[in-house]
């Protein structure tokens, strides 16, 4: 983190996070994908492109979330039970600590109680909400989901960190209603970390802790079919190159772009008129390169404007970014820093078309691990370095836990369906058409904003499955045992290489009583049905067991191995029209409790 004349940045390593010490209150598996972010995106670029190829949902898409005013809660069927507990900051300072040095924790936001902090962001199918504010009063730390919600979510932590990180207290609950019906009441637990949480105050430790992703050499994931040049890890040339297929609807080869010269004219790139339909705008500095997509993209007229956000929203980018549970929101800052003389040293904002004012700080990236889901809203948990608030508060340099929960949506591209009976009472701006409640929006308009900023998902890149895999994991599926859950998929997608599946997937033996059996030529010289449906079930309990093990991939390995034996010898390669008892015994120890007919 570097602090100089008021800027902080250090994009090369990713540190420098954001302050939301004045953040705006507004922030597969199937041969056809109807997520929200398809759905999303095949409506948008269809209706900007002309493609052809909009499905219109049957039922809405859940992009974000609403708010009730306190006062209108009770007509809105909403129930706080909890204190909201969360971090206030030390009065007569921007710090959240007191002035002895500690936690500034506060739970003085009784159920129900007064004043905007009672208010909630209830995501819009009910199952997910939290208190809401701007981080620069207060910073919450508990949010409220469904409990079924934690369970999948840690599966998916610990598929990734090899630990659960999330905690529930039962007793603490909030009762909302789904945005689209006022009586489909969801009683929501409170969330906390599993333990206590504490690491170093940046925000990419943070972000790496929740995710096991490392913010500089993890990859970037973009929506399928992403041009090659934008993959890679994270680094300030692939956000170039992103920033310059959406600007452009092209992408230079890497370590190209910020080597490009100006021509006469103070454009960068292929002459007026190219891929996005636009001229290109001249820079108001031409000294600064790196500015030229930045600048296109604040300053682009309607048509292009439009053609861009639907680049974005193919890519999977800025404020149609949608992490998984487990990745996490990257963002950086394009456009370097000038030095216009005297030490003074500031970068343009193309969003204000102008300098910073000195001495304005601002960040050069900022990094969240997403820790739940639901639809397109995701919760957070963040932090950032706060040595800049600390100054002139006592205590320690450094107070490792004061972490905090956010949750954030995306952009509208359609209106929300409300309930007549509801939509009285949300507030007014949160159901339209173009409500910005997306992370990017958030960070790129805060008081220390990322400038010119590009957001991006970043998290572990998963590996190709075999087809022995996909047997088993399709035979589990359609024998209806239903003991292999999206999130072991998510694991074994992660964690389980090309090498470790074939050492899993291996043959399994034949018996001697098999061998003999086929000596005499009984079975037809064929293998009955049930050898392969028995096969199949023993192979979906030894990547169950793989995904269930908490641990590393070798401790992951190491423990399917030991339960691939112990089938091997019970007899999952058995040919007997007779099961072997011993089998079925094991298939049920390692979870396959309802096994496939023939078994």
């Amino acid at each position: 983190m570097v602090h100089a004349m008021g800027i902080t940045a250090d994009r090369a390593k990713g540190s420098a996070t954001a302050d939301p010490a004045a953040v705006s209150p507004r922030q597969t598996g199937s041969a056809i994908d109807n997520s929200p972010r398809m759905l999303a995106q095949r409506q948008l670029m269809s209706r900007l492109l002309g493609t052809g190829q909009s499905q219109v949902p049957s039922r809405p898409v859940v992009q974000g979330y609403f708010r009730v005013d306190h006062a209108n809660q009770a007509a809105a069927n909403i129930a706080i039970n909890s204190t909201l507990p969360a971090m206030a900051h030390h009065l007569g300072s921007t710090s959240h600590r007191n002035a002895a040095g500690a936690l500034n924790v506060v739970d003085d936001n009784p159920p129900l109680g007064a004043g905007p902090t009672a208010t909630l962001r209830i995501a819009d199918d009910g199952r997910l909400a939290i208190e809401d504010v701007d981080l620069t009063g207060r910073q919450p730390r508990v949010f409220f989901a469904e409990p079924n919600l934690v369970i999948t979510a840690n599966e998916q932590l610990r598929a990734r960190t090899g630990a659960n990180m999330l905690a529930t207290n039962a007793g603490n609950t909030v009762q909302v209603p789904e945005a689209g019906n006022l009586g489909a009441l969801h009683v929501l637990v409170e969330v906390t970390p599993a333990a206590a949480f504490s690491t170093s105050m940046n925000c990419d430790a943070v972000a790496s802790r929740l995710t096991g992703a490392n913010d500089s050499t993890t990859p970037v994931k973009l929506n399928p079919g992403a041009p090659d040049t934008v993959q890679g890890a994270r680094t300030d040339d692939v956000y170039e190159r992103l920033a310059h297929q959406v600007a452009r609807g092209d992408t230079p080869a890497p370590g190209v772009l910020g080597g490009q010269l100006m021509d006469t004219a103070n454009h960068m790139g292929p002459p007026p008129g190219g891929p996005m339909g636009a001229p290109h705008v001249p820079l108001p500095d031409p000294a600064n390169v790196n500015n030229q997509v930045a600048h296109e993209r604040a300053h682009a007229g309607p048509v292009a404007a439009a053609a861009m956000e639907a680049q974005e929203l193919a890519l999977g980018i800025n404020a149609f970014a949608d992490p998984d549970i487990g990745d996490m929101y990257g963002s950086m800052s394009l456009g370097a820093f000038r030095d216009l003389g005297g030490g003074d040293i500031r970068q343009f904002n193309e969003q204000n078309n102008q300098y910073m004012n000195p001495g304005q700080q601002s960040w050069g990236t900022h990094f969240g691990g997403v820790v739940m889901k639901s639809g397109g809203d995701h919760v957070t948990l963040e932090n950032y370095n706060r040595n800049v608030e600390d100054v002139g508060v006592g205590g320690a340099a450094d107070v490792h836990n004061r972490w905090y929960f956010q949750m954030y949506g995306t952009k509208r591209l359609a209106a929300l369906p409300v309930d007549p009976a509801l939509a009285g009472h949300i507030q007014a701006g949160d159901d339209v058409v173009g409500a910005d409640q997306s992370w990017h929006h958030a960070w790129s308009t805060a008081g220390r904003p990322i400038i010119n900023g590009v957001t991006a998902v970043i998290g572990k890149r998963e590996q190709p499955q075999s087809a022995d895999v996909l047997a088993a994991l399709a035979h589990a599926g359609t024998a209806g045992s239903g003991e292999i859950t999206r999130a072991h998929e998510v694991d074994l997608r992660i964690n389980c290489t090309p090498t470790m599946q074939q050492q899993l997937m291996a043959p399994f033996s034949v018996s001697l009583s098999d061998k003999f059996n086929a000596m005499l030529g009984r079975f037809g010289g064929n293998v009955p049905a049930a050898a392969t449906a028995r096969g199949l079930a023993a192979r979906a309990a030894i990547l169950r067991v793989f995904a269930t093990t908490n641990g590393d991939g070798g401790a992951k390995l190491a423990a399917a191995l030991v339960a691939r034996n112990q089938l091997d010898t019970g007899g999952a390669g058995s040919a007997s029209p007779n099961t072997p008892p011993l089998l079925v015994g094991r298939l049920a120890g390692y979870g396959i409790t309802v096994l496939p007919p023939g078994v």
